[in-house]
């Protein structure tokens, strides 16, 4: 049976296992047979050793070429520089697709999200104040459903990151900011322009109602 030369580390490794076989060998014609074999395993180790070096180069080159292989760097294999090449190719166009992939979706995700801002802000509209009028009370009722929606999702631990939560989710936003915006223009006595003014005195008044309660 032909030795696999891949098995031994070193050329004393190969110089061992034939001393071995010499020992055992039981006449002088068997000696002959075995330091023949030992003449011809110490070339196939230094050709295997100079195949494994050039393997080594190669991949090395072939993750130079295609480094988006180097993660899979321990399953690159080949029994040449061709075969390593090409598997490292392989993952590399595998790996690229993937980045690609991932990049589209998020900018897809970016664009459903800026899409769904942009259409809440058109069924809103501007507050009260700035030029867009009283929100509906469709709208209204609509700001309610999407609240409500949203606290369930959360309650139940949904999170809120599916399609459909952040269409939402960026509608009740832009609902809530326009809200705020319009209670600020639309409650003076929650705002102070400057001290001893009527509106500072206002708002002086209720702090020290709420105190007094």
């Amino acid at each position: 049976m032909a030795l696999d030369m891949s098995e031994f580390d070193s050329i004393e490794d190969v110089d061992v296992h034939f001393k071995k076989l010499l020992r055992k060998a039981p006449d002088e014609e068997a000696e002959a047979t075995v330091r023949t074999e030992w003449s011809e395993g110490k070339i196939a180790f230094w050709q295997n050793q100079s195949q494994r070096q050039a393997l080594a180069v190669a991949k090395r080159d072939a993750l130079d070429k295609y480094p988006l292989a180097k993660e899979f760097a321990d399953d690159i294999k080949g029994s040449s520089p061709a075969e390593i090449e090409a598997s490292a190719k392989r993952f590399h166009e595998r790996m690229e697709k993937v980045t690609k992939d991932a990049d589209e979706k998020k900018i897809a995700a970016e664009k459903e999200l800026e899409d769904a801002k942009q259409q809440a802000l058109q069924q809103y509209g501007q507050p009260a104040g700035a030029g867009g009028g009283t929100p509906s009370r469709p709208a209204q009722q609509s700001f309610e459903a999407d609240d409500e929606y949203i606290q369930k999702k959360l309650q139940n631990g949904d999170g809120l990151q599916d399609s459909r939560s952040k269409l939402v989710q960026a509608r009740w936003q832009a609902a809530r900011m326009a809200r705020g915006i319009e209670a600020a223009i639309q409650s003076p006595s929650y705002r102070s322009f400057s001290r001893q003014s009527a509106d500072d005195k206002k708002i002086q008044d209720d702090r020290t109602r709420r105190a007094r309660s």
